[in-house]
């Protein structure tokens, strides 16, 4: 059986320059949710960095 993949989860790893696997254990982790949160927000509304 192939996994399927998420491509929002791929986009986002993509952007913030880490591995799916990675962003994976990002989203996971409570730690850090609030972080996952912002960079959600700022993909979906284009934020670039200055």
């Amino acid at each position: 059986m192939k996994w399927a993949r998420n491509p929002d989860q791929e986009r986002a790893a993509e952007e913030l320059g880490v591995s799916v696997r990675s962003y994976k254990r990002y989203e996971k982790a409570q730690n850090i949710a609030k972080l996952i949160e912002l960079a959600t927000f700022a993909l979906s509304t284009k934020m670039t960095k200055e």
